[in-house]
């Protein structure tokens, strides 16, 4: 049985003189093409011999006549891989070349010329519009910070780079096939035996693109689906701190109180996700009630709750703009201002109040939190409390 061996085939296929001797060259150490795949090329092991290697362009194929004539003229039909037909012929043999005139072969371009050129023109669009599309999902809400350090948003990011990629390469088909035709048009007849070696590098440079690309986007999608966690919080969740509700309402009587649904306490409960720029985050939810309480306005039962959102990004610079971009998040569109308020112990404090609601974001270094309130606890009682969850102190 003949050993057939692979190998990382050159990612510029338009490329055909390029192609042909890449071919010679692997003939003469004992590697004869059998077939082309998706990401390589499969040769056969044979005794080494000098072999010339000829493309054929065709969109809509060979038929068994264009064959059975170029066989009759000393060229054997290998393989095709879409337009691009191989034909292979011993250099002792001297078989005439299958084609002599440069302006006949430039009109059998014509075609996967148009083809290339209008391939490229939807790249294009493609391109444009998952860049419009990603610039809709970060910048519509105006808070692009928080979008990109949330969630799945940073793996999604990767599609627009793909594509733009991909742009690029249909380009450079389009556009040598185009030169390619144009020379040949002029009476310039194809250099079956340039030096491929000399691209090396570059034969694999999409192939190694593509495949950083994918995983990449590989790796965070299974990271955020692999930490994404939510549940009841309870006394064994040490590392969902937050800041504590009974801290604030600051009362024995408290008591928190079940929301179960699904077998999670919706009312007391945690959620976790990662993202490469913000490794830890996390969501916990705090509610109860104090017996024999009533609101202030006398509308029911007292029963405080409370929301802390927390991030560690992995560079300070987004830190601000993410603490701003919460407090945008969470005005739910009503364009409600907040207030920036002055406490040396945070590098950025905001604040919003709508009685009896408060939200605070902060931000001290790295880390940032955004706490949303219901109840009627002071504020400075409540900014007391955040900045003990980041080890700030008191005042």
């Amino acid at each position: 049985m003949t050993k057939l061996v692979r190998k990382l085939r050159l990612n510029n296929y338009w490329n055909l003189v390029e192609h042909e001797s890449w071919y010679t060259h692997m003939a003469q150490q004992g590697l004869f093409l059998k077939k082309n795949g998706v990401f390589f090329t499969y040769f056969e092991e044979r005794p080494e011999q000098q072999m010339k290697y000829r493309i054929e362009v065709s969109k809509k194929g060979l038929d068994i006549a264009q064959i059975d004539f170029y066989e009759a003229a000393g060229w054997d039909y290998v393989t095709s891989d879409k337009y691009f037909h191989v034909f292979s012929s011993p250099a002792e043999l001297n078989a005439p070349e299958i084609h002599t005139d440069p302006t006949q072969q430039a009109h059998m371009l014509k075609e996967l010329n148009r083809m290339l050129m209008f391939n490229w023109i939807l790249t294009i669009f493609g391109a444009v519009f998952s860049s419009a599309f990603f610039w809709a999902i970060f910048f519509l809400d105006g808070t692009p910070i928080r979008q990109l350090v949330q969630g799945m948003t940073t793996s999604q990011l990767l599609l627009p780079l793909f594509m733009f990629f991909l742009m690029i390469q249909v380009a450079q088909a389009a556009l040598s096939i185009r030169r390619l035709k144009k020379n040949l048009q002029r009476g310039i007849p194809l250099q079956h035996d340039i030096p491929w070696r000399k691209k090396t590098l570059k034969q694999h440079v999409w192939a190694y693109l593509y495949l950083g690309v994918g995983l990449l986007h590989l790796f965070f999608s299974s990271m955020q689906l692999y930490m994404m966690e939510r549940g009841t919080l309870t006394a064994d969740h040490h590392e969902f701190s937050a800041v504590p509700l009974v801290s604030i309402e600051n009362n024995d009587a408290f008591i928190h109180e079940e929301h179960l649904g699904n077998g999670i306490d919706y009312g007391n409960m945690y959620e976790k996700s990662w993202n490469p720029l913000a490794p830890t985050q996390y969501t916990v939810d705090e509610s109860g009630i104090v017996p024999n309480k009533l609101w202030e306005d006398g509308s029911g039962e007292y029963s405080p709750s409370i929301m802390t959102e927390y991030y560690e990004v992995s560079f300070e610079f987004l830190a601000r703009p993410l603490a701003r971009d919460l407090m945008k998040w969470y005005d739910f569109g009503d364009g409600r201002l907040y207030s920036k308020v002055a406490d040396s112990r945070f590098d950025v404090l905001y604040t919003r109040e709508d009685f009896p609601k408060l939200e605070i974001a902060a931000k001290k270094g790295k880390k940032v939190v955004y706490v949303r309130y219901y109840g009627d606890a002071r504020k400075s009682q409540v900014i007391e409390q955040v900045a003990i969850f980041l080890n700030l102190g008191s005042k």
